[in-house]
C-alpha cells in the first residue's frame, strides 16, 4: 500500500539490485545469511537516478524518461 502511494507516481526512479544484498558487522565483515527478499533503491530526483546508474552497481533501473 505505501509502495504504491509514496514511490510509484512521486519517485523519478527505482533501481533493482541484481542479486541479493548482505548483512555486514560493525567492523565491515560480512555477515552470516543475506536479506530474505529483493532490494530496490528509491530515487527522488533526477540527479539521484544519475547517480546511481553512473555508479557501476549491478542492477536494472525502471524509471520515466
Amino acid at each position: 500500500k505505501g509502495f504504491h502511494s509514496h514511490v510509484w507516481g512521486v519517485a523519478d526512479g527505482v533501481f533493482f539490485f541484481k542479486g541479493r544484498q548482505a548483512f555486514h558487522n560493525v567492523d565491515g565483515s560480512v555477515a552470516n545469511g543475506s536479506f530474505g527478499a529483493p532490494c530496490c533503491l528509491i530515487c527522488y530526483g533526477k540527479h539521484n537516478v544519475r547517480a546511481v546508474l553512473t555508479s557501476g552497481i549491478d542492477g536494472v533501473m525502471v524509471f520515466d524518461a
